[in-house]
């Protein structure tokens, strides 16, 4: 039998090889491509029909900013348009205002938010006539790339809630969260063309989609907040370090925040074993609140996830560490004012809450392993302009500074690496680091040498604490499908919301173990209840499943694996080069239970004699997060496992996975059935793989922070570590599993809405 026959008689997965129609989204013209029927503004002298668009502005001149305004209000929606601006002289430049209302003095001005275009300024979000400000400014390196200039270029606009997202030609350029309650969140779509220039600006297909406003169980801001209630309030001060010096206090509750490789601190827990051992008597609280790519100019959360002020107040924080600039310095140091005036913004919210601010520099980049990719070490000069300023930072705002960057820019040749890719440290790097800030904190290695015990207490603890404040299937428990029917509970089970909130005990009964290993003491391992769950219904056996299949003429169907082999929730399969079958096993799926550790495994299926049977299996990998994909390459298997994107490989030879490189990280998980999934390589040898519709992912690549929120595709070249998003903003679809090709090379990936 051969292997494609083998392919096919795997039935419960055959639903992979379709191909499904992408089901278009309901949308309505506000413009006939005609007339300017419902609209308001100057008609005579400004505004025209011309070639089935709408046009405004002269190239003759235009001596004040006009607008031209949809006469019906709106709240939430979409709005898709393209736009051509041409212009000579002056400031060329349009734009679409949103959520906005014509004022009295000047009668041609309008106030509220603007989609900006032209001048430099296309994909910012602007606050016109209000608060005057640039809300959030796009990329212009992506922009410049991305927008043809005196050409037709496609914009989007999409407003829901608190949330503001911009795109144009099909990458998401703004993702805002208003903070301001007083600011009005219903008004009018108007179209600018600005003063004081010679231009004119075409807008045409403009289609409006609108859109249900956010469940009223879920814009409470408070409600989400009480899954972070504790019983133990925090009595540490909130006051400066004195003197400038660092100290943990009796009680602190401490919190990180920065980029990625405090994420992947709080996975190890190097740090902070370092820093429980050394003040094990003061019993500090630690909670890890960095996310991968966040900057100093956003720091992207979902829907009602709450602000800062928020966050920091429901833990009772005392100190923040925070850590900024390693993915800013890709931007040249050009931004460096803005760098600069963006962080003290940050740490304004900070200090609202606490005085107590440690701020640690960035790193020198290595070169990647990977041959081809970026030379970052080119940019290290950069790196030491934004260490400047951030020591600067710190020393106005009385912080304690830990510099990094220099003893690690001075470590002899021949010192083990400290990342894979130039970037994110791996695990000797993120122990050599953790010791470095340690140091620069006043931790004698000699006073404090935590336990293998103990660091894995705390990255146990973190994991509790991870799926608590930064938890999966967010967008059911606190975001826009709470009312949705796969949101509500069954079989007894509480809501998911309310789920939540027993991770709060398990995290505080986890830190009282830290404290007890911390001071020497020995302490039993965790144990946390498992919940009753209903009773499993009889399903059908392999066999009598079979039988009820009916099959076109010349096909045959067998089992080729079941359950008894191990198949358990298998969501990808794949074959090596061996002939083996690979699945990707998620009995974790849909939701991680509160306390229960990570159970998800990768299987190897093996017919050893060639009867068309697997007679043989083994688990290559196991205590996987929650796998979605599995893909032989580069000696291991790449595998898609929750937020990440792993290369597992077995170094020793004994058919199990002994080394993890995390590739990236950073992937959205607000709705696990489509985190990403089902990769494979294509006919280029990139990797390609899915997402789905309520998953934001923020990454962190050589090339710069890469996004693609909600339903899409990723390519990866594994040779230059280029990673690529397409479909932003669901472009795709809805739940997108599976890319294949066909003989000619051309791309098809399926969207089961």
């Amino acid at each position: 039998m051969s292997l494609q026959h083998r392919f096919i008689s795997f039935w419960q997965l055959m639903s992979f090889s379709c191909l499904i129609a992408q089901v278009g989204i309901a949308a309505v013209p506000l413009f006939d491509g005609k007339t300017l029927d419902g609209w308001d503004g100057n008609t005579e002298k400004v505004w025209r029909v011309q070639d089935g668009a709408i046009v405004g502005g002269s190239l003759e001149g235009n001596p004040q900013n006009e607008f031209l305004m949809w006469k019906k209000p709106c709240r939430d929606f979409v709005l898709r348009f393209e736009y051509k601006l041409v212009g000579t002289e002056g400031f060329v430049n349009g734009g679409v205002q949103f959520r906005s209302k014509r004022i009295v003095q000047p009668a041609n001005e309008m106030s509220g938010y603007q989609a900006d275009i032209g001048a430099g300024k296309t994909g910012n979000l602007y606050d016109e006539s209000r608060r005057k400000v640039t809300l959030v400014e796009s990329d212009k390196e992506v922009v410049t790339k991305l927008e043809k200039i005196g050409e037709w270029n496609q914009y989007e606009i999409r407003c829901q809630g608190a949330r503001i997202q911009l795109s144009v030609n099909g990458t998401q350029t703004v993702d805002y969260t208003e903070t301001d309650a007083s600011i009005e969140r219903e008004g009018f779509i108007a179209l600018q063309i600005h003063g004081n220039c010679k231009a004119e600006i075409s807008y045409r297909k403009l289609m409006f989609e609108d859109l249900a406003p956010a469940p009223a169980t879920s814009t409470d801001s408070t409600e989400p907040m009480k899954r972070l209630d504790t019983k133990e309030a925090s009595k540490a001060s909130r006051a400066p370090f004195v003197g400038g010096h660092f100290k943990i206090e009796a009680g602190e509750v401490a919190i990180f925040t920065g980029q990625e490789n405090l994420v992947r601190d709080a996975k190890l827990g190097a740090l902070e074993s370092l820093l429980a051992t050394r003040y094990a008597v003061q019993a500090p609280r630690f909670r890890s609140m960095a996310w991968e790519a966040d900057t100093v100019y956003e720091q992207w959360r979902d829907m009602n996830f709450g602000t800062w002020k928020d966050q920091l107040s429901a833990t009772e924080a005392t100190m923040v560490l925070a850590q900024f600039g390693q993915m800013e310095v890709l931007d040249g140091v050009k931004r460096l004012p803005e760098f600069i005036s963006a962080y003290h913004r940050l740490l304004d919210q900070f200090s609202a809450q606490t005085q107590k601010i440690v701020i640690i520099s960035p790193m020198p980049f290595e070169r990647s392993l990977s041959p081809e990719a970026p030379n970052l070490t080119t940019k290290n000069a950069d790196v030491r302009a934004y260490v400047e300023a951030v020591k600067t930072i710190a020393q106005q705002r009385g912080a304690v500074f830990v510099d990094i960057f220099t003893p690690l820019s001075d470590r002899p040749a021949g010192e083990p690496r400290l990342t894979d890719d130039g970037i994110h440290l791996n695990e000797t790097g993120q122990r050599i680091v953790a010791s470095l800030i340690a140091a620069k904190l006043g931790v004698e290695p000699s006073s404090a040498i935590p336990s293998e015990t103990l660091r894995t207490a705390i990255a146990e603890k973190n994991e509790l604490w991870f799926d608590l404040w930064r938890p999966a299937n967010w967008s059911f428990a606190f975001g826009d499908r709470v009312q949705h029917p796969f949101g509500k509970p069954g079989g007894g089970r509480p809501f998911l919301k309310d789920e939540m909130a027993s991770l709060m005990p398990m995290v505080e009964q986890a830190e009282g173990r830290i404290h007890a290993l911390a001071q020497g003491k020995e302490v039993p391992a965790l144990t946390f209840a498992k919940p009753v769950l209903p009773p499993e219904e009889k399903v059908l056996t392999p066999e009598e499943e079979l039988a009820t299949f009916t099959l076109a003429d010349g096909y045959q169907c067998q089992l080729f694996a079941s359950e008894k082999d191990g198949v358990i929730k298998p969501t990808q399969m794949s074959w090596d080069e061996r002939g083996r079958l690979i699945v990707a096993c998620s009995p974790t799926y849909p939701h991680v239970e509160p306390g229960a550790k990570p159970g998800d495994y990768i299987l190897i299926c093996e017919d050893t004699n060639g009867d068309g049977r697997a007679d043989k299996t083994s688990r290559f990998a196991e205590g996987l997060k929650m796998v979605q994909g599995v893909e032989a390459g580069a000696g291991g298997f790449y595998v898609c496992d929750y937020s990440d994107l792993v290369l597992l490989r077995d170094r020793d030879g004994d058919g199990r996975a002994d080394e993890r490189r995390v590739i990236y990280s950073g992937f959205g998980i607000g709705d696990t059935h489509q985190l990403i999934n089902s990769i494979t390589h294509g006919p280029e040898g990139s990797l390609w793989f899915s997402q789905g519709l309520h998953n934001f992912a923020t990454v962190e690549t050589a090339e710069g922070n890469k996004r693609l929120h909600k339903a899409g595709i990723w390519r990866l070249n594994t040779r230059t570590d280029r990673l690529d998003p397409f479909f932003n903003g669901a472009a795709a679809g809805a739940n997108c599993w599976g890319v294949a090709f066909d003989d000619y090379g051309q791309v098809f990936h399926k969207s089961g809405d």
